[in-house]
């Protein structure tokens, strides 16, 4: 009952998984405690608000587990109701079981009182072998030589073959035109990856020189560019000295001139104030400027450094990447090899493996032959009579098929359909009134006869000529109806023996006798006749023609019928016996006459049919060949096809021994071989992972100290700037306090002229001045004569940056494209070093094949003349096997005879298995024992009880398993109900206890010595303590705790399932 059980209960595991997939909705109920119940009395106290809360979050709980005590009413129930129909159902299967005991417990009481028969007549029959095998050792050790000999030529000549063929897979033509192609590629690739780098190496070099000379010239830039702005601002200060000096002459003109003291004096006074604040805020632009010089400087170090680091990484990365290459080569060698290795193992227990299925094969037809010839002999019956016996057990085994051969075609039309097989009966049965006549002359499905599978299918190319020639005249396909192919054939079978129409037919037919081609007397002829017919003729319908011009209808009414163009179906029945060697019949339909007739186009009746032969055609053949056998079989006694056999298979177990002793080697061989294969091919992949990876480290090495580089120019670049920012700060910075100590000194002067009664040395002050003055231009003019010199040396300087400006970048942007090129060139050479490597390799192994077959070929031949010697030695050996086969045969007859009613047992058991298994599914037509057929048809019954009761347990426990679910989630529902009470209730004890405390605070602060006091927690001493409000989280705990115990009897049961699955 196993293997019913097991299927049922896999069906109902289904049904369990498909039922868990149910995801039950409910309604969420809120969780947040503060948004339970909205305030909207604002005069409500704190107290009274979360009073609201815990009376709504208390109602909430109460509700949801009321759904939750329903939920798990239903769950109960369902469960009941699985645990009902699961006790029910092991109830059937103890009265499953009890009836297969009943039906098998006889026959396998017979069954295995056979095999131990059988098992003592084997045992004598060994011993009895032993005994012969004794007297053929000699005959098999002079065999043997010569045997071993030749295995050992056909191993030898099976390894000259393979190598043959290992080297027919090499064009020497092709391996030196690919070997000379790579070759020259390879240096080609070379040539230009050594212009690439010498190219690349050039730029590079240009690139370093246009650097350092654009750096040149932009410090002679710079330096001009000071010069220019020194003497700038030295100009600067000297009209400013000019001015001052000048203002001081025009001090001592006129009577009021120290009063205009007093009043330069003044502005003097405003005018350092102002130059004093720009020295400041040129010194603040000093000091900015020296930083971001000191950071643009640190920046550059930084850059030098990343800039010598990706210099580093490159040359590292090239290193790695020749590393990982030799590597890469190396494990594609040792892979080659181990590979190689394999292969060439592989052959040789691919070649033993066949020839031992051979040698198998070999030794199971010689032990059947043996088998047949001591049956024959041992039982004292002819070969014609074991052959008889046979062919009467096979048609007993294969009655119903053997039944649908011998109706031939009406064997077809039933396989078709029931219906159509009722219908087309009625054309070959004899007694039927329509049909009688034509039935009369059917022999269904003999040879020759039209209702034979031969011979419709001979048809089948007319049927399709048919409809080729009602094409060429523009005229529909007709299908073929298989009423008109049955009644065709009744007809064909009715024409042969009449050489007439028999006047049963529906629409139209066509006959004919002995044409090999029955279209050449139907179209070829008739068309002929048909077509010197004049136009009238042609004009008028067949049905008008014949009634018209009976004689003219009468030489063409084949033709007509083939091409009429209202027929949409038809049949054809051709016999193959008969005065005239053959007859074929055509009958027409103009349209279905039968509602159980089936119609259906040539090619799918062409299927059909195939499809039909297929299925019978294992057993017809079979048949056939026993029928044949029996026709062929001697009458007479002989036992030298027993000896004859005995010999065959002593040498077919020989040759197996053999085989099987020599795969042993190779076949272990192989599993070490394969795994050295493994090993290399995941040293390789390896490999080529590191090379793909080394590969790319150096692209990136490369790319980043390109970038690096760049990085490097633009922070030198940017120090130059910054220190011409310093520089010009610089001078700024000498100007502005150049110009605070004149404006200093002319303060100074002025002060003097008036507090230190200058007046009266006016003309030597005035003089003094004028000298001053004097002196001043003097200074002026020779610093106007340096700036234009400056500004002379400043332009050219500036052209010859800007020229070295473009001269840079032009040599960086060859420089980039140089290295761009030099990256193409070294990926291409990679690429022609490996098929150069590829192409040496073909021409190794070339090499390697053909000495491997010079020496297979030299081995073969030795082998050869080693067979010519054993050939001579087995010649002057000689022995004769003629008696001790008697005890033998008969022994054998006995055990075959066993055997056979062993099977018979054995077949009785398995269908009782399959009755077990499918209920009243089982096909138990092969049990022929009235008795045990009642007790076959109770446990069919039974089962099928059984198997209704499983369903029923199945579809209970998805419901079960449902409801549980839709409980659990209602359970979730309570446990989140309770934990927004929980919530209400602890923010109402937390806001009670903050309370007393205040209360209490007060209360002492009022009441210090009326001896009461009150602890941490608000409890006043000597009052019992009262219990803090955890109602809820103790409710809640308890219900985790309860469905951590459902949960775990789901899983329990979801593993118990799985394990019967």
């Amino acid at each position: 009952m196993k293997n019913v059980k097991d299927k049922i209960i896999m069906s109902a595991a289904v049904g369990f998984t498909a039922a868990s997939g149910i995801t039950p909705v409910f309604a969420q109920e809120t969780t947040n405690a503060e948004v339970i119940k909205e305030d909207v009395e604002a005069k409500k106290t704190k107290k009274e608000k979360l009073e609201d809360s815990v009376k709504t979050a208390k109602s909430n709980l109460d509700d949801v587990k009321k759904v939750s005590d329903e939920k798990k009413v239903d769950a109960d129930a369902a469960k009941k109701e699985l645990e009902d129909v699961s006790a029910a159902q092991d109830k059937q299967y103890a009265v499953v079981e009890n009836q297969y005991d009943k039906a098998y417990g006889s026959v396998n009481e017979d069954y295995q009182a056979l095999l131990s028969k059988a098992s003592v007549l084997e045992e004598e029959i060994a011993s009895k072998q032993a005994e012969l095998d004794q007297y053929t050792k000699n005959e098999e050790s002079a065999a043997k030589n010569l045997e071993e000999a030749k295995k050992d030529l056909v191993d030898k000549q099976a390894k000259l073959d393979e190598v043959n063929k290992e080297l027919a897979k090499y064009d020497k033509t092709t391996i030196d035109a690919d070997l000379k192609t790579a070759e020259t590629e390879q240096e080609k690739a070379q040539t230009a990856y050594d212009s690439a780098k010498k190219a690349n190496e050039d730029a590079a070099s240009a690139l370093t020189t246009a650097n350092g000379d654009l750096s040149a010239k932009k410090e002679a830039l710079n330096n001009a560019q000071k010069a220019y702005e020194d003497a700038a601002c030295d100009v600067n200060a000297k009209q400013e000295a000019v001015k001052a000096a000048q203002a001081n002459v025009d001090s001592f003109t006129g009577s009021d001139a120290l009063t205009n003291a007093q009043k330069e004096l003044d502005q003097a006074k405003i005018d350092l104030a102002s130059a004093q604040n720009a020295a400041t805020n040129a010194q603040t632009a000093l000091d900015n400027a020296t930083k971001d010089l000191s950071v643009a400087e640190t920046a550059q170090q930084t850059a030098q450094n990343e800039f010598d680091k990706s210099v580093e990484n490159f040359n590292e990365a090239e290193k790695a990447l020749e590393e990982a290459t030799k590597k890469e080569a190396d494990a594609k060698v040792a892979y080659e090899a181990a590979d190689k290795n394999a292969k060439d193992n592989q052959s040789i227990v691919d070649k033993l493996t066949q020839k031992q299925t051979e040698c198998q094969t070999a030794v199971n037809k010689a032990q059947t032959a043996l088998n047949d010839a001591q049956t024959a002999f041992d039982l004292n019956k002819s070969e014609k009579e074991v052959a008889q016996e046979k062919l009467n057990t096979f048609i007993n085994e294969n009655k119903s098929t053997i039944d649908q051969i011998n109706k031939g075609t009406q064997g077809f039309f039933e396989y078709v359909s029931t219906d159509l097989g009722k219908l087309t009966s009625q054309a070959f049965d004899k007694n039927n009134a329509t049909y009688s006549k034509i039935a009369a002359y059917v022999k269904l499905g003999q040879e020759g006869d039209a209702t034979s599978i031969e011979n419709m299918k001979a048809v089948i190319p007319w049927l399709k000529k048919t409809n080729d020639l009602r094409a060429k005249h523009n005229l529909n396909a007709l299908n073929v109806s298989l009423w008109e192919m049955a009644l065709a054939q009744a007809n064909s079978d009715w024409a042969q023996e009449n050489i007439k129409h028999s006047g049963i037919y529906d629409h139209g037919e066509n006959l004919s006798w002995g044409y090999q081609d029955p279209f050449d007397g139907w179209y070829d002829e008739e068309k002929a006749i048909y077509d010197t017919f004049d136009d009238s003729l042609k004009q008028l319908s067949a049905n008008d023609l014949s009634k018209k011009y009976p004689d003219k209808y009468n030489q063409v009414g084949h033709y007509l019928n083939i091409v009429h163009p209202n027929f949409t179906s038809f049949g054809m029945g051709h016999s193959s016996i008969g005065d005239y060697g053959r007859n074929d019949s055509q009958d027409f339909l103009f349209r279905q006459i039968h509602s159980s007739d089936v119609i259906m186009t040539v090619d799918d009746f062409e299927k059909k049919l195939t499809e039909y032969e297929n299925k019978i055609n294992t057993v017809k053949k079979e048949y056939k060949t026993k029928q044949d056998a029996v026709a062929n079989a001697s009458d007479a006694k002989d036992n030298s096809a027993v000896l004859k056999a005995q010999k065959a298979l002593k040498d077919a177990n020989a040759q197996l021994d053999s085989v099987k002793n020599k795969l042993e080697a190779p076949t272990a061989k192989q599993k070490e071989l394969n795994a050295k294969v493994d090993e290399a091919n995941k040293a390789l992949v390896a490999a080529n992972t590191e090379v793909a990876d080394k590969t790319k480290d150096k692209t990136n090495a490369k790319t980043e100290k390109i970038q690096k580089a760049s990085e490097l120019d633009t922070a030198k670049s940017n120090v130059a700037s910054k220190k011409k920012v310093k520089e010009l700060a610089e001078i700024n910075k000498a100007a502005t306090d150049k110009v605070v100590d004149d404006k200093q000194s002319q303060v100074d002067q002025l002060n003097n002229k008036i507090n230190n009664n200058k007046i009266n040395n006016w003309n030597a002050s005035k003089a003094e001045a004028e000298k001053q003055l004097a002196d001043a231009n003097s200074a002026l003019n020779e610093a106007k004569g340096k700036l234009d010199g400056a500004t002379d040396n400043l332009t050219p300087v500036k052209k010859a940056y800007n020229a070295a400006v473009a001269v840079q970048a032009k040599v960086e942007s060859d420089s980039m494209a140089a290295n761009s090129a030099f990256v193409s060139a070294d990926t291409l050479l990679q690429e022609k070093n490996d098929s150069l490597a590829k192409a040496r390799k073909a021409l190794t192994n070339y090499n390697g094949a053909t000495k491997a077959v010079k020496d297979a070929s030299e081995a073969v031949d030795a082998q050869s003349a080693l067979i010519d010697k054993y050939t001579k030695d087995a010649e002057d050996a000689s022995a004769t096997i003629k008696e001790t086969t008697k005890k033998i045969s008969e022994l054998v007859d006995s055990k075959d005879e066993l055997d056979s009613k062993a099977d018979v047992k054995k077949k009785v058991l398995d269908v009782i298995d399959d009755v077990k298994v499918n209920g009243s599914r089982a096909n138990t037509s092969s049990v022929t024992d009235e008795e045990l057929l009642g007790y076959l048809d109770e446990l069919a019954k039974e089962v099928d009880a059984f198997e209704e009761l499983h369903i029923k347990f199945a579809n209970a426990n998805v419901k079960y398993m449902t409801l549980l679910s839709v409980y659990e989630e209602a359970k979730k529902d309570e446990a989140q109900a309770q934990t927004v009470y929980d919530e209400a209730m602890k923010a109402l004890d937390t806001y009670i206890q903050e309370t007393s405390k205040h209360a209490v605070k007060t209360e002492n602060n009022t009441n210090k010595n009326n001896g009461v006091s009150t602890n941490k927690n608000g409890n006043t001493s000597g009052a019992k303590k009262t219990n803090s409000t955890n109602t809820g989280v103790e409710t809640g705990l308890g219900l985790d705790v309860a469905m951590m115990g459902v949960a775990t009897l789901g899983i329990v049961e979801a593993k118990r399932r799985s394990k019967k699955q």
